[in-house]
C-alpha cells in the first residue's frame, strides 16, 4: 500500500506529457512477453468493448489503460487522472 500512497502523493509531480507505450523490451519475461505479439488483437478487443455497454467506469478505464499502454489511442481520447482515494476494505 506505501507505494499507492507514494504514487498519490507524487502525482501533481509527474509530468504525464512523457509517457511512451510498451516497447518489445518492456515484457521479455514469459509469459508476458507474450502480450506484445498479440498487440493488435488487443487493441481491437478493447475498443469493440468499450463501444458495448460497461457496468463500471472502472472497466471503462482500465480497457483505455490497455489501448495507451500497447500504444493505440482510444476512441474518446485519453487524459491521465490523479488516483483516487485508498480504501483497506
Amino acid at each position: 500500500m506505501d507505494i499507492f500512497r507514494h504514487f498519490h502523493s507524487s502525482w501533481n509531480f509527474i509530468d504525464q506529457s512523457k509517457f511512451e507505450p510498451l516497447v518489445p523490451g518492456d515484457l521479455d519475461s514469459q509469459p508476458a512477453g507474450v502480450f506484445l505479439s498479440y498487440k493488435e488483437q488487443l487493441v481491437l478487443f478493447c475498443v469493440q468493448n468499450l463501444e458495448s455497454a460497461q457496468p463500471h467506469d472502472d472497466y471503462c478505464e482500465h480497457l483505455e489503460l490497455v489501448i495507451i499502454v500497447f500504444g493505440g489511442c482510444p476512441p474518446k481520447g485519453f487524459r491521465f487522472i490523479q488516483p483516487g482515494t485508498l480504501h483497506c476494505a
